[in-house]
């Protein structure tokens, strides 16, 4: 059945032929059924015709993707899908007034408005839609993006639904954000090695790996080495420019960012969750910098001991390449290379058990009470947090951002605070950040 929409944004800087305008709103309103090219609540539509901004006619999009037209999860597809809990369907369904409880369940790392540590939880979120106000969120983020040159996906519209779609008293809405690449990728997929991506996904990253200047076969592990180190460079900066243009709250996810083979650039996929820098108290801006970066350093890490990756990496190569400094260097491109090191290292030390006690069922056949050990064997987020908090607040001291969002806190403060919130366990904190 078709969804009328309500057009409520739309970005009249973009040049858009009226045929593909209407081909995208059938999509959008399922008057055509949308294609979803990963599992998930993210549609993908290709343009036939050119399309792109009024004013630089050079930046062509070539494809949109839909969020909040619902939701694809088959029961088996090639990698990882991402979408926990729910049931599966083999074709794509529209947005439900269901909730997906994943999303509100997970504890995040954050901070009270004194800038105390503390765990905080998502919203609430409809399975395969989104609230029209996080639509708008993202349309309007995207467009400040725009303006501050970070590379982004440009938001051209957002909708709200009938009024029968209702979660929790709330509109729910669709937003339609534009991509240079015609291919729907996202940077995660580079982690993985051998029998894992299929030719469409071999041939992008091909073409991502040659157009910065690396030659090799992507199965092999150093070239995607080199090639994710190359990348994280590009992510450190780019999390400095989003933190500059003044926003907060982006994963750091590689299934969050995408990349222009043009233009050669990592480019931000999904901004609906980011807010203004400005809504915070002055205290916590810069803690909210610092854990967007933690969050990158995480996700980095937390996919080399994912299970059907990490037997494509070794140990020491990882801590070789180091794409942890080249993050980092990214972010902070007047620190001292030696001091960069030695806050990488930290990193590095540990997560290397945590490496190694995953290895430990890497090829078995779990049952649900082996699956509950291995799962124990990650990180501990709230120890991982409150460690990066503490190792990258002196480099914060000497960055740029610290002239426009200036910290109240001292390093002792911090440490108070770590204490406060860990307990014990702040011990093994400061044991890793000892000299």
């Amino acid at each position: 059945m078709p969804i009328e929409l309500e057009i409520t944004h739309f970005f009249e800087q973009i040049e858009i032929p009226d045929d593909e305008l209407e081909s995208l709103l059938r999509v959008a309103s399922w008057q055509s059924e949308p294609q979803f090219p990963c599992p998930g609540r993210s549609a993908w539509y290709v343009f036939k015709k050119p399309v792109h901004l009024k004013n630089d006619k050079e930046k062509i999009f070539r494809a949109a993707k839909l969020k909040g037209v619902g939701v694809w999860n088959p029961e088996k597809f090639h990698l990882y899908s991402g979408v926990h809990g729910m049931a599966y369907s083999e074709k794509p369904i529209p947005p439900s007034t269901e909730e997906y409880k994943f999303t509100s369940s997970i504890p995040h790392f954050g901070f009270t408005e004194e800038g105390y540590f503390k765990a905080v939880y998502s919203e609430p979120a409809p399975y395969g839609g989104i609230l029209h106000r996080r639509a708008v969120q993202e349309y309007e983020n995207s467009h400040i993006m725009l303006a501050h040159g970070v590379p982004s996906q440009v938001s051209l519209l957002v909708a709200r639904l009938p009024a029968r779609f209702k979660f929790m008293d709330e509109d729910m809405g669709i937003v339609a954000s534009l991509s240079e690449e015609i291919e729907p990728f996202r940077l995660h997929l580079i982690h993985f090695g051998e029998n894992e991506l299929n030719e469409p996904e071999l041939k992008y990253y091909k073409s991502l790996r040659e157009s910065i200047g690396i030659s090799g076969d992507i199965l092999d592990e150093k070239i995607r080495l080199q090639t994710i180190n190359a990348l994280s460079g590009q992510i450190g900066r780019l999390s400095h420019d989003f933190s500059a243009a003044g926003l907060y709250r982006h994963s750091g996810g590689w299934e969050d960012l995408s990349f222009t083979v043009k233009n050669k650039r990592v480019c931000l996929a999904d901004l609906d969750s980011n807010r203004s820098l400005a809504e915070l108290t002055a205290c916590t801006r810069p803690l909210q910098i610092l854990r967007d970066l933690s969050s990158s350093v995480h996700k980095l890490l937390n996919m080399f001991y994912y299970p059907t990756i990490m037997d494509k990496y070794t140990f020491s190569n990882l801590v070789a390449s180091d794409p942890v400094s080249e993050m980092l260097s990214g972010f902070f491109p007047t620190s001292n290379a030696g001091k960069i090191k030695k806050v990488a290292a930290r990193y590095w030390d540990y997560f290397a058990p945590h490496f190694f006690l995953m290895q430990r069922y890497l090829h078995q056949v779990l049952g649900e009470s082996e699956r509950e050990i291995r799962k124990s064997y990650k990180m501990d987020d709230e120890i991982f947090f409150t460690l990066s908090m503490l190792n990258l607040f002196p480099l914060y001291g000497e960055s740029d951002l610290n002239t426009f969002y200036p910290s109240e806190s001292t390093l002792d403060d911090l440490r108070e605070h770590a204490q406060a919130f860990l307990g014990e366990r702040y011990q093994y904190v400061s044991y890793l950040l000892a000299d």
